[in-house]
């Protein structure tokens, strides 16, 4: 990619929502694959057993084969603009197979070798997919690495915030003590609260001048990415819930010696434990499958904005 093409995005919104248009065809591209490794065949139904528990739902394993996949790795660079400034890199990586985020791959990626190779005929998910996975784990990954970063800006906003609500504060009590101890009426007391009414209209600009400029935007570039090919065991895992069935696709990766985990329909938290729900059916994380203000079971994949028990929005 050009070094001077990059995106600024606004962070607490759509972040990175442009990053599938920054990977797709640019940027330098290598192709690997991983020499044979173990793959782990028995007792793998015990595995996927005590790996992945559905809480309110049976699961089955219906059958298991060694398969090659691909994985697509990306180093995106960032730099995140606000009163301050500061960049840094993240590593992100997405089973092409499964379209799901799979952390630690990069870090685990000096435990195998592997060697060039062409573009192999594998399956993989939709370009547009594995974009949107991209984009939600880099959110993630720039999210944690600019905790520090953010809570030092909203430390000095609620500073700077309260020195000027303290000072304009300040104006308004000496206006309104004025009309009281003068005991104002009529035009000289509408005077006076005009005023009052000026300086609150000029808090409010104040306050809105003060969070923008404590706003994060960050920009966004892909330096490079890495096509991976593994060859790796495929479950395919059935969970009833009631009267209906879910196929899920589960991955035990020789490179992590363990089972990938899921993802959340909902949010795309890993997930490892999770409650199925009784609609489409999706799979979910515990905090996406209650309501927040009534605690009852609620698919908030099927409603997103609203309970449907209680009907109070989330």
């Amino acid at each position: 990619m050009e070094k001077d093409k990059s995106h600024v995005l606004t962070y607490s919104t759509e972040t990175l929502e442009k990053l599938s248009s920054m990977i797709r065809d640019r940027g330098h591209l290598v192709e690997r694959r991983t020499n044979r490794l173990y793959l782990k065949q028995q007792g793998i139904h015990a595995s996927v057993r005590a790996h992945f528990s559905p809480v309110n739902g049976i699961g089955n394993v219906k059958s298991s084969h060694e398969r090659t996949i691909s994985y697509l790795i990306c180093n995106v660079q960032y730099t995140a603009f606000s009163d301050e400034r500061t960049e840094g890199m993240v590593e992100v990586a997405v089973n092409e197979f499964t379209g799901l985020p799979v952390d630690e791959i990069r870090s685990i990626l000096s435990w195998a070798d592997s060697v060039p190779v062409s573009t192999a005929a594998v399956e993989r998910k939709p370009t547009a997919q594995i974009c949107q996975a991209l984009v939600r784990t880099s959110r993630r990954s720039i999210g944690r690495e600019l905790q520090q970063f953010q809570e030092s800006l909203q430390r000095r906003l609620r500073r700077d915030i309260k020195r000027v609500s303290e000072y304009y504060g300040s104006l308004i009590h000496e206006l309104e003590d004025k009309i009281r101890r003068k005991g104002l009426q009529g035009e000289e007391r509408a005077t006076e609260m005009q005023r009052v009414e000026a300086i609150q209209v000029e808090l409010r600009k104040k306050l809105i001048d003060k969070r923008e400029r404590y706003a994060v935007k960050v920009a966004v570039q892909c330096l490079n990415a890495m096509r991976l090919y593994v060859d790796v065991v495929v479950v395919l895992f059935e969970v009833q819930r009631r009267e209906r069935t879910r196929e899920l696709v589960l991955i035990w990766n020789p490179i992590k010696k363990g089972f990938e985990n899921l993802g959340c329909d909902e949010c795309g938290n890993e997930l490892w434990s999770f409650r199925m729900c009784d609609e489409v059916p999706h799979i979910l994380c515990e905090q996406c499958s209650v309501c927040p203000a009534c605690s009852k079971s609620v698919c908030r994949a099927c409603h997103p904005k609203q309970c449907p028990k209680c009907h109070k929005s989330y």
